[in-house]
């Protein structure tokens, strides 16, 4: 668990009282009345999140709520202070069984953000911090050699081979559109086209108890890769932590299995990279990878 906000990111934010710790994720978070703040991993890159969220605020989104990011008072364009971000508390409880809420809210996000962001990759995704899952990301999609990513617990992927080995097996050339082609000279059907998307949906995606109001979406994290794959990593997520194929029932025909196979992949690769056995303890014993592998091998056998 990280310390507390000091007084000072308070004071710049204009907040007044104790932070709580909030329960779950990693620990990192802190709540007062209707805040919640939270520190930095990439200073550029939780600036730029947060701009961004205010962008798309602005659009009056009606098909998702997102936590509406809090500047710091001295400077209404700056969202990061010592490190910390602050952001209004979104409510809803995390569902794990609400698959079409959660593509509904994915799809209209992802649609705003193509048409905020456009189809050129932003920088900032190249210039950030890496980690175990950006890493993961690019060796999944053949954008760098596994033998390139320096943090690689040789023990622990001699554990993960056979899975992964089975999963690489599986996957099939994919044709993707060239960051910022427009693709009118493409078919539009077999090709995929790159641009902004959370990649981290099932977990993150808050319903309304009431129903009254739309899915609530935190916690974005962005990636440069087709939104079709952001529906393929809700249902990889969806096969591994319900253990089970009954409790995904039709999403599964929702997404391309070769998307599924690479969503799967990246989930499970994370654990060989930069590994936090801490991390590693609590994690990989929740989801049933091995179970999801099979299902999706029989998913490849019947395409």
């Amino acid at each position: 668990m990280s310390s507390s906000p000091p007084a000072s990111v308070l004071t710049a934010f204009g907040l007044t009282g104790t932070p709580t710790p909030i329960p779950g994720g990693r620990g990192l978070c802190f709540r007062i009345s209707n805040t919640i703040l939270k520190p930095c991993d990439d200073l550029p890159e939780s600036q730029w999140v947060s701009s961004l969220s205010a962008n798309l605020l602005g659009q009056n989104p009606t098909s998702y709520r997102l936590a509406i990011p809090i500047p710091s008072v001295s400077n209404p364009e700056s969202y990061v202070v010592d490190g910390w971000t602050a952001s209004t508390f979104v409510p809803g409880r995390v569902s794990l069984s609400h698959f079409q809420d959660v593509f509904n809210a994915a799809d209209a996000l992802h649609s705003d953000l193509a048409r905020i962001v456009g189809n050129n990759k932003p920088s900032i995704l190249a210039e950030r911090a890496t980690n175990r899952f950006t890493e993961a990301d690019l060796v999944t999609w053949g954008e760098k050699a596994l033998s390139e990513v320096e943090k690689v617990h040789e023990g622990m992927l001699a554990e993960l081979r056979p899975i992964l080995d089975q999963l690489r097996s599986m996957m099939r050339p994919l044709a993707v559109r060239a960051d910022g082609d427009d693709g009118e000279d493409m078919d539009s059907d077999l090709t995929l086209a790159n641009q902004l998307v959370h990649l981290d949906l099932l977990g993150n995606v808050l319903i309304d108890e009431d129903g009254a109001e739309p899915p609530g979406i935190i916690d974005l994290t962005f990636y440069w890769r087709p939104a079709a794959y952001a529906r393929a990593v809700v249902v990889a997520d969806g096969l591994t932590r319900l253990k089970g194929q009954e409790h995904c029932g039709d999403t599964k025909r929702d997404v391309s299995v070769q998307l599924l196979v690479r969503a799967l992949y990246w989930r499970y690769l994370t654990f060989a990279i930069d590994p936090d056995m801490e991390w590693i303890r609590i994690n990989l014993p929740q989801a049933d990878y091995a179970g999801a592998a099979n299902i999706i091998c029989g998913l490849v056998s019947q395409s």
